[in-house]
């Protein structure tokens, strides 16, 4: 057992108890982490955000929004999971057992994406097989004198995606889609069949593996005629007017915001395995500049190719490209034209397979750590095994009808709202939980209930001001007046929380208690409290040696969480919605739009539901009631009375010195 003797009682008490299945090593947690982060948007959506924004000015607002935004709620799920130990029902539920949903509406989400995520790597499983055979299948007749996409779109079109008409559907399946998809759904499991034991030995082939391919296809891209215009299109134009395109700003956040696994349960189940004393401040760094490194990278392999084609075609719309259409219709176009084209097709194909396999298998452990951490996985006593076994079996049945003639646009359909609408809704409730619920009762203490109310009431309601006016005089949420009208709305309710405030406590402390990040910096507290007893929370000294040191965070993580994300993340869904609702998405018929709309609804549902009725996820026989009319009875009961705090957790369970006057202060 590692000395945690500066670490706060009630921490350590729980550590010695857990028998929480541990993380190998670091380096497969690191490895784990990185790969869930690293996945096929890095080979396709990254490089072409980098070339739509003018090459490299889009790097500015993506590293600025990388730290602003992606990292914070990076470290603040890995944080969570670590100081919890558990997945993201049980985290938000510690805070607050209302809370829960936002953790079991970001668990389906996860389970919804990696049903349709399969289907993309049971693409890549049939180009892969089909990369054995010659000539190759999606570039059969192609030679350099003779060079077009079209051999390969209608392979992907006709021979794989099987695509249908969208209007006239006849919903029939693919044989071999289903075939591959099934391959895919054996390697998830035997990935994560006994959860953090098996994908800890598992990273150290799936995550190096495809960078070493990257690295392969980047030096021999590189030798290609017309590499260097491809190289130059993506990174090497400078037009620093782009820099004040809100769109690319919008794109940046979006990136970043997508491409770190966050708000998928994911980071939150991997760090919840890892020991209360982990240095889980240094990982995030890792992981994240890993991600941004290997986007990179994909970038430079990707262009080279594409500049290759377009020295061939002396076609500029090649760089146009992006999605489906650059992963499995250009670039295999690019690789049939070279040396050996069955070897780089296999390698590349190989190299999706593998970027795709570590985040599918990490979205599953997300759903299968909330199993097991539940009630039902306790009494009926069911382990990793077979909860993986259940939720790959039934993800595949829910990916098959992505198999459809149909399924393309379903697939497109329900990636954008339950990824653009219900990720970013998430991620705003998640940082509104830590920053403005998680801790509040200690606000109230010092300057009183109602002060805390009010001020916390003004800010939302300035932000959703802010939002309709901007909206209304603007394309964007933060354009126009908006920022302006949002400002005169909190500076009022600042001012009204602070003379409402109780007087007897000084002017600075009001306000400091007003306005102040209880629960964010609680959570960083306990990342800092790992430097061991000479971390001093508060002290100049210590404060000034979290600025530099890459284990430690600083005060800059708390404002972030409480003000400057939620901010940004309602901004944008709220831009993204006006844009849905004005013309429907991606011209895709409304009747498909209906569905993911559905998914997205349903995402909210489950938050509201735990909301209003906290014990729907807490164990009916608590309720000391045998009758299932008793139970039900208790479980939908909105407000627990303050004695049922003990029904909702065992003391034994308490993380945290404040979780039961958190509880009690927030339910009453």
């Amino acid at each position: 057992m590692e000395d945690a003797s500066h670490l706060p009682k009630s921490m350590v008490e729980n550590t010695k108890k857990e028998k929480r299945a541990r993380w190998s090593s670091t380096a497969a947690f690191i490895l784990a982490a990185v790969g869930s982060a690293v996945g096929l948007g890095n080979v396709w959506r990254f490089p072409y955000l980098v070339s739509k924004h003018g090459g490299a000015p889009f790097l500015i607002p993506y590293l600025v929004c990388l730290i602003l935004v992606g990292m914070p709620i990076l470290l603040m799920e890995l944080s969570l999971g670590q100081m919890f130990q558990g997945g993201d029902i049980e985290a938000f539920g510690r805070m607050n057992p209302r809370m829960r949903g936002i953790g079991l509406a970001s668990v389906f989400g996860s389970f919804v994406i990696v049903s349709y995520y399969s289907v993309i790597l049971a693409y890549a499983g049939i180009y892969f097989v089909h990369s054995f055979k010659s000539p190759l299948a999606y570039a059969e007749g192609l030679t350099k004198d003779s060079v077009t996409l079209d051999t390969a779109s209608s392979f992907f079109n006709d021979v794989v995606v099987k695509a249908g008409n969208a209007e006239k559907p006849t919903y029939a399946m693919s044989g071999e889609m289903v075939l591959a998809l099934a391959c895919i759904w054996v390697l998830v499991f035997l990935c994560i069949f006994n959860g953090v034991q098996t994908a800890g030995w598992v990273v150290y082939v799936t995550v190096p593996l495809p960078i070493l391919i990257i690295v392969i296809l980047l030096i021999k891209g590189a030798t290609l005629e017309g590499a260097g215009d491809g190289i130059k299109e993506y990174i090497g134009k400078w037009n620093g007017s782009a820099l004040n395109s809100v769109t690319m700003w919008s794109d940046a956040v979006g990136q970043v915001f997508f491409t770190l696994s966050v708000c998928m349960g994911v980071m939150t189940a991997y760090s919840s395995h890892n020991t209360i004393k982990h240095q889980v401040g240094r990982d995030e760094k890792i992981i994240s500049l890993s991600d941004m490194g290997i986007a990179l990278l994909g970038g430079f392999t990707v262009y080279s190719m594409l500049g290759h084609l377009e020295h061939l075609t002396q076609n500029k719309d090649i760089y146009q490209i992006s999605s489906f259409s650059l992963a499995f219709v250009a670039y295999p176009t690019g690789i049939s034209l070279i040396g050996g084209s069955n070897f780089w097709g296999v390698l590349f194909f190989l190299c999706l397979i593998l970027l795709g396999i570590d985040s599918a298998f990490s979205m599953v452990e997300a759903v299968t750590t909330v199993i097991t951490d539940s009630w039902i996985a306790k009494r009926y006593k069911l382990g990793k095994p077979i909860c993986s076994f259940v939720v790959c079996l039934i993800a595949f049945a829910l990916g098959t009808m992505h198999t459809m003639d149909i399924g393309i646009f379903l697939l497109d359909v329900v990636d954008h709202y339950v990824n653009s609408w219900g990720m970013i809704f998430l991620g705003f409730l998640e940082s509104v939980s830590v920053g403005w619920v998680y801790k509040s009762h200690a606000q109230q203490k010092k300057v009183g209930k109602m002060s805390v109310i009010i001020y916390n009431f003004f800010f939302f309601f300035a932000l959703l001001i802010g939002i309709i006016v901007g909206l209304s005089s603007s394309s964007d949420a933060a354009g126009g007046w908006g920022v302006f009208a949002g400002l005169i709305v909190y500076g009022i309710g600042l001012l009204i929380a602070v003379l409402l405030a109780d007087k007897s406590v000084p002017l600075k402390t009001r306000i400091w208690a007003i306005v102040g990040w209880y629960g964010p910096d609680r959570l960083r507290r306990m990342i800092n409290s790992t430097d061991g007893p000479a971390w001093v929370p508060g002290s100049t000294k210590s404060e000034l040696k979290a600025m530099y040191m890459p284990h430690m965070v600083s005060i800059m993580f708390s404002f972030l969480i409480k003000y400057f994300i939620p901010a940004v993340l309602w901004v944008l869904f709220f831009t993204t919605f006006k844009t849905d609702v004005t013309k429907n998405y991606g011209g895709i018929p409304w009747s498909y739009q209906v569905i993911g709309f559905l998914l997205f609804s349903f995402m909210a549902f489950l938050v509201l539901t735990v909301a209003v009725f906290p014990r729907v996820l807490i164990d009916p026989s608590a309720s000391g009631g045998e009758s299932i009319l008793h139970q039900l009875k208790w479980v939908f009961t909105p407000s627990p009375a303050k004695s049922d705090i003990t029904a909702i957790y065992d003391e034994s369970e308490v993380y945290d010195e404040d979780r039961v006057d958190t509880v009690i202060a927030n339910n009453s």
